[in-house]
């Protein structure tokens, strides 16, 4: 998958999963997005605070990625790219490393692939399959009926502050899609 602008790439001896934005009106889905993470500087916040506290912007982009998995390589290019389009317009994103190191994920972002993503670090600071049963990301997963392992990379699309119907993907997003959906949400 080739975008524009895209500043580096990552080798293509793996599958890609792809799939569809779907809307989720899911209570226990919705209760579960203010979860706990960790900022570069080390506070633990609660994901969506700030958001409750001064507003959530026309478009929020929630990305769970990991730092060894190329699929969220890929996906963190494509993604930067559409958020350096549309930032200006009232969208925002926020990557949750998980089951990342933390300073391998910041190399990741900051020198590899050099893209300006904010992101904060999840409940496992690295690949732990025992631990990741107990993450919140699985089990927001597991709600989304996410059969994949590890379940990186997982979007999670907020519009408008409505956190009754999340729009969610289970995997990458397909060519163009996020860009399509949000031309649709500014309306250009």
């Amino acid at each position: 998958m080739a975008y524009i602008g895209e500043k580096k790439k990552t080798p293509k001896n793996y599958s890609h999963e792809y799939a569809d934005i779907r809307l989720y009106r899911n209570k226990k889905l919705t209760d579960s997005l203010n979860c706990r993470v960790q900022t570069i500087l080390g506070d633990k916040i609660l994901l969506l605070d700030q958001f409750l506290e001064i507003g959530f912007p026309k478009v929020l982009l929630i990305s769970f990625m990991s730092e060894w998995c190329p699929n969220c390589h890929d996906e963190a290019l494509a993604i930067d790219n559409i958020y350096n389009k549309f930032s200006d317009q009232d969208f925002e994103v926020i990557v949750v490393g998980e089951y990342s190191d933390p300073i391998k994920l910041g190399y990741l972002f900051d020198k590899k692939l050099r893209i300006q993503l904010p992101y904060v670090f999840g409940e496992v600071l690295g690949k732990n399959e025992e631990k990741k049963l107990l993450t919140t990301h699985h089990q927001i997963k597991t709600l989304m009926r996410d059969q994949r392992k590890w379940g990186v990379p997982l979007h999670i699309i907020i519009v408008e502050g409505k956190l009754d119907e999340i729009h969610c993907v289970t995997g990458e997003f397909e060519n163009l899609a996020l860009e399509y959906f949000l031309i649709n949400q500014f309306n250009l």
